[in-house]
């Protein structure tokens, strides 16, 4: 006879829903999935001991099982555009999940209708009231690429109404963050501070998987594995997202790359003289970046730049283009 009770099966279905849930915000592959929870289900047969689920989830040390840390949790909310990545019901539905977690029982539980929607803080279209810190050079497209890195990270998104998403859109940070702390209710919103920048988004990443770990516990200890950095990483090129159901794997920024040799390397075998568009560059995988990985705005603000050894942005080109000098 089973020696679970209904507690113990609680506890048995929030472990493995912590590990699920994990596991597919670091977007690690669903492979052999079948395998693993049958050995688990034999473990289950043979020892009968509600233990043995986080026992044995604990001891899976490769990219097929290995159940994410909090700090990998934290670097994934730091780095990984999860707007693009995930599905956005699943994108929903784990910021709502994060908004209850955010609950302290000193302030009033929101309920919410299914109505809301994922707002970026920093809009998608920044450009026109979030200027950046550098006017131009090197240290502007450095800048652009920092910013155009966190713009679909955790730390920038959050909930609104529709009718409220609308209306603050694309506005300057001052007049939004007012609006947004006048009409929403959400803990996701009650602190946002004065300024909104790189590091408030990196800050606010923190926050939010601090909450993440606390909705989805995992207990210390298991397989010496340093990070899902370590992982391999899917080459997604031009797409912008995996597919539900898809086998994915999570992929960490590299160092810093160089923008001007992808530029370079993306006409390498073409005469002097071919013109390739923004996209046509960005398109290209090089040594430095993968097909469709970098920022059209990082090539583009290069290109006016003009600072990339044999090439010259083509004069009043639409799309914006650029020629091989030599």
């Amino acid at each position: 006879m089973s020696r679970f009770d209904e507690d113990d099966r609680a506890g048995a279905v929030g472990t493995l829903d912590s590990y699920l849930v994990r596991r597919t915000v670091c977007r690690l592959t669903t492979k052999n999935y079948n395998r693993l929870f049958l050995e688990l289900l034999k473990e289950l047969k043979a020892k009968d001991d509600p233990s043995v689920v986080a026992d044995f989830l604990l001891r899976q040390e490769t990219d097929s099982g290995f159940w994410p840390r909090d700090r990998d949790i934290r670097e994934v909310f730091r780095s990984q555009p999860l707007y693009k990545q995930l599905a956005r019901t699943r994108m929903r539905l784990l910021l709502a999940e994060l908004e209850d977690s955010l609950y302290s029982g000193m302030t009033e539980r929101h309920v919410h209708n299914g109505e809301l929607t994922i707002e970026h803080l920093l809009p998608q279209a920044w450009e026109e009231h979030w200027p950046l810190p550098d006017g131009g050079g090197l240290g502007s497209v450095e800048a652009h690429e920092r910013r155009q890195s966190l713009l679909h990270t955790v730390g920038n998104l959050t909930l609104l109404t529709g009718r409220l998403n609308t209306s603050v859109s694309n506005g300057p940070w001052e007049r939004k963050r007012n609006d947004i702390l006048v009409h929403s209710a959400l803990s996701l919103n009650r602190s946002l501070p004065a300024q909104w920048d790189e590091e408030s988004i990196l800050a606010r990443a923190d926050h939010l998987s601090e909450a993440f770990s606390r909705r989805w516990q995992r207990p210390d200890g298991g397989a010496p594995i340093s990070s899902v950095a370590g992982f391999p990483a899917p080459r997604l090129g031009a797409r912008e997202a995996t597919p539900v159901g898809r086998p994915a794997t999570v992929q960490m920024p590299r160092s810093r790359r160089d923008v001007a040799r992808h530029m370079r390397e993306a006409f390498s075998g073409l005469p002097v003289g071919s013109v390739l568009t923004v996209s046509q560059i960005t398109a290209v995988p090089t040594s430095q970046y993968e097909g469709g990985e970098i920022s059209p705005g990082a090539v583009a603000a290069r290109l006016r730049a003009d600072n990339v050894p044999g090439i010259r942005a083509v004069p009043g080109s639409s799309p914006l283009s650029a020629r091989k000098i030599s």
